[in-house]
């Protein structure tokens, strides 16, 4: 049964995750082919100080409401709570996101970084109104909802892209980023929209809910901040050391090899909710049963990605000139070591996944940090005398450092039997 939802799931999941990565893609490579080189590093850069401000607003209650969302039938309470917490972070990291403006422009050689940090209050909430409604969805499976909501953001996407990039007013980083904007706030209304069979809130405010979604939510922010710090201090750092330029060319080839991340971030999406439900049930066999799914869906993701990467790692220049022209050739060293994304990470990927499913955000943010800190310490080293592969090369080691324990702490876990849990 849970195999066969798996599937049924997945495929939406799947589908949800490439339509996401197509968004992606579309403002990506439009914005490096039609801004200067400067002007694109500036906008990877902030948004990489959006993806910490989104999380500190989201205070880690998406991962909470996905959990208790799905272990419970009656979710008002958890819903309540959780849009209440998600609204006063919203504010708060928004009104930061202005005092930035102030502060982080002196840190870096980037100077079109006021205009576009002035924005980003409206991205930020935008982006948390969305998130709550899909983080619903995703607690009761409802990934087919989920991805009708972003087929519509890349609806608007495009039309935005084709009718202001026809009318010529797409000059600078700015515009894309209020281009970006506008379509997290058209998610959002078509959030609530989709997700109303299940909405359902309760009149009261709950202390005790809003202490056990902040308990759990704060190693499930601990864990984000340091998978973002993974994925993100990379392009900050080289910000820092080297100037924009510099993050445009890393960003180039990261961009393309973050797609065969999709495969198990999808794979993921099923499987959290999956872990949760099943480790709360009465059978035997539960830990068994999380076990066998957590190696077929490995399996079956590196079915995808392996292939992915391999042709990431033989033909990168062929790559970069069919979306870039001969403007990021330079990427080509790049992308040929982060392609190992997609050899190695699946199985952390999945394996963290499955820890946050049993309870265990706390095990999970600790190994994330792990990675976090060899990374960080492998850019600090690596980058003033590599450059962007110095970057790439410090977070392929860093998660292949931080994989295997991740493993080999959810074996552990799970083979414990019901008694000794």
């Amino acid at each position: 049964m849970f195999r066969k939802l798996m599937i049924e799931k997945g495929s939406y999941a799947l589908m949800d995750k490439v339509v996401l990565a197509v968004t992606s893609f579309l403002y990506i490579i439009i914005s490096a082919r039609i801004l200067p080189v400067d002007e694109y590093g500036a906008l990877m850069l902030v948004i990489s100080i959006y993806s910490f401000l989104i999380l500190f607003g989201e205070l880690g209650t998406g991962s909470a409401l996905i959990k208790y969302g799905a272990e419970r039938k009656d979710i008002k309470e958890v819903l309540s709570n959780t849009l209440f917490v998600k609204l006063i972070g919203a504010f708060v990291f928004s009104l930061l996101s202005v005092l930035l403006v102030l502060v982080l422009p002196g840190y870096f050689r980037t100077p079109q970084l006021y205009g576009l940090l002035a924005l980003l209050p409206f991205f930020i909430t935008g982006t948390i109104l969305s998130t709550f409604f899909k983080q619903t969805l995703q607690s009761k499976h409802e990934f087919k909802r989920i991805l009708m909501i972003d087929i519509i953001g890349l609806g608007a996407m495009v039309v935005l892209l084709v009718t202001l990039g026809t009318m010529g007013i797409i000059e600078s980083s700015i515009h894309i980023l209020m281009i970006l904007a506008a379509v997290q706030f058209t998610t959002a209304v078509w959030g609530y929209r989709l997700s109303r069979p299940v909405l359902s809130f309760d009149k009261r405010l709950d202390m005790r809910w809003l202490a056990k979604l902040t308990r759990f939510g704060m190693y499930a922010t601990i864990g984000s901040l340091g998978s973002i710090m993974y994925t993100r201090m990379d392009i900050i750092m080289l910000g820092i050391f080297l100037g924009s330029t510099s993050v445009a060319i890393y960003s180039s080839a990261s961009v393309i090899a973050i797609t065969v991340f999709i495969i198990p971030q999808a794979a993921s999406m099923v499987y959290f909710p999956m872990v949760s439900r099943i480790s709360v049930s009465k059978s035997q066999t539960r830990y068994a049963t999380i076990r066998s799914l957590y190696f077929k869906s490995v399996g079956t993701v590196l079915l995808i990605t392996v292939p992915m990467s391999l042709v990431f790692i033989l033909f990168p220049e062929k790559i970069l000139y069919l979306l870039f022209q001969d403007k990021y050739l330079a990427s080509a060293p790049v992308l040929r070591v982060l392609a190992l994304w997609g050899i190695i990470r699946p199985w952390g990927n999945l394996s963290g996944a499955a820890l946050e499913g049993l309870g265990k955000p706390n095990v999970n943010a600790t190994l994330i940090w792990v990675a976090t800190i060899l990374n960080v310490t492998g850019n600090y080293i690596l980058i003033p005398r590599m450059g962007a592969i110095g970057a790439a090369v410090a977070s392929v080691i860093a998660f292949s450092i931080s994989t295997p324990i991740s493993m080999a702490y959810f074996f552990k876990i799970t083979k414990q039997d019901n008694e000794a849990r």
